[in-house]
């Protein structure tokens, strides 16, 4: 007995319609590829038009229809205007979707051309050059690289990409530096340099570039950020900001964790590495975000007095702190 389901149709249609072998292959080409188009399939003209004129297609750039419903699907839309124009290359989050991002909202499709073409419905198109260097490639789709990504994106989201890219070693301090100075003279590029500046003690979230914004802004010195640290049964942690010679780790977080979702494998992680500094003789101060965003007097003043704390006594001999990698 054959209990092999078959699959439900996309398209509705009668069941004259729906056995025709035209329909069939357009029923095919919605289910592996998401959307037709007309140039490619000029034996499918007639049928593809019956469906146009039944709504049950639409046009979602120029020539290229998708099944009514999901217009919305940004993915969709990403994959279309790619193959809709194919020398575009992908910006800001619909690039960060595209590669490392996958539940970026992308409420516009941001695409570079060096091509003056009329911008489909929830596209923009924007006359420049992306520099060959900073251009990826991957299953049909073109889009900068992660460095040149974040910086776009941190006119608006305060730096939250690039602590992204560089917490995921997608891209490093350098790289931002190089992505800048690829593309000069570029709207905006006053805030782009300010974060790249704000990131050279190299953030991994939100809620770490606060802090750092915090102890800078506050003269306070000798602290180095992401430390790595060795951990029982082979594991190693980082410390999000030390101050190593004295012993004192701050650990921030965000809601969640450093403002991202905290599954199990974190939280475990992250209670593996504070006891074990604990048990090595370290300070750790738990701070979170809210607290350094409402209550940045008591921080500091916390900050500080455990700093002349430690100071007034010996400092942890090298064997006694996790050792660095």
């Amino acid at each position: 007995m054959d209990t092999t389901a078959t699959p439900l149709p996309l398209i509705p249609l009668t069941d004259r319609h729906r056995h025709h072998p035209k329909y069939l292959e357009i029923e095919r080409l919605i289910r592996e590829h998401g959307f037709v188009v007309l140039a490619e399939h000029p034996d499918l003209r007639h049928q593809l038009q019956y469906l146009q004129r039944r709504r049950l297609l639409v046009p979602m750039c120029p020539g290229h229809l998708v099944r009514a419903g999901t217009e919305g699907d940004p993915d969709l839309r990403i994959r279309v205007v790619s193959a809709w124009h194919p020398d575009g290359v992908l910006m800001g989050a619909a690039a960060a979707r595209a590669t490392f991002a996958p539940d970026i909202d992308v409420p516009v499709v941001v695409m570079a051309s060096t091509r003056k073409r009329r911008s489909p419905d929830g596209v923009r198109l924007v006359r420049w050059t992306v520099p060959d260097e900073h251009i990826g490639e991957h299953h049909g789709l073109r889009f900068t690289r992660p460095a040149l990504t974040a910086l776009d994106l941190a006119r608006d989201d305060d730096g939250a990409t690039i602590d992204e890219v560089l917490r995921r070693g997608l891209a490093t301090l350098a790289h931002l530096h190089r992505a800048l100075r690829a593309t000069p003279y570029r709207l905006g590029n006053p805030v782009r340099r300010f974060m790249v500046d704000d990131s050279r003690d190299i953030p991994w979230s939100p809620a770490e570039r606060l802090t750092h914004r915090i102890l800078r802004a506050a003269g306070i010195t000798g602290w180095s950020t992401n430390l790595r640290v060795s951990l029982p049964q082979g594991r190693h942690g980082f410390i999000d900001v030390a101050f190593d010679d004295l012993g004192i780790a701050i650990e921030v977080d965000g809601y969640g964790h450093h403002g991202h979702t905290e599954n199990r494998a974190d939280f475990e992680q992250d209670r593996w590495k504070r006891s074990s500094l604990v048990a090595d003789g370290w300070v750790v101060i738990q701070l979170t975000y809210r607290q350094l965003t409402e209550h940045l007097d008591w921080v500091l003043d916390v900050v500080r007095r455990t700093l002349r704390l430690r100071g007034k006594r010996p400092r942890l001999s090298r064997k006694a702190c996790p050792a660095a990698a």
